[in-house]
């Protein structure tokens, strides 16, 4: 029987549940955060859900408050999701290569794979109402 090989901390990192994300074409892995923490950033996207239904509430019959929901939508929330990716990312990235290196593409795939360890019963959830549809959704 031959000896057994150590893990590297890559492969402990994935197989405890830690995430792979790929950014300036570089791949990182991202532990699962402590409870408490995954907690908190839980909070944190459902107070960005509630920001974003209000946004999508505001009439067309009032321009300013129009024009005032895009403007927040467009150049808002991209920079609220960039601070909730690092917020769950913790000190595991540097933010500055990475907000030098990154594109937004490669953020957005990032912060998906964030949610779906974030929200796994949700991703479950969906899977099964897809299975059930028929593939439908």
């Amino acid at each position: 029987m031959s000896p057994r090989r150590k893990r590297t901390k890559e492969e402990i990192l994935t197989q405890t549940g830690g995430i792979r994300v790929r950014l300036g074409g570089r791949e990182y892995i991202l532990p699962p955060p402590v409870i408490r923490k995954a907690k908190l950033f839980r909070q944190h996207i459902a107070e960005l859900s509630s920001e974003l239904a209000k946004l999508a509430q505001v009439s067309s019959d009032k321009p300013e408050e129009f024009e005032a929901g895009i403007k927040t939508i467009m150049f808002t929330m991209p920079d609220k999701v960039l601070d909730l990716f690092f917020e769950y990312a913790g000190a595991h990235l540097d933010r500055e290569t990475i907000e030098n290196t990154a594109t937004e593409a490669e953020l957005a795939d990032a912060f998906g794979e964030v949610m779906k360890q974030a929200f796994p019963l949700s991703v479950g959830l969906v899977r099964g109402l897809s299975k059930g549809l028929g593939g439908l959704t």
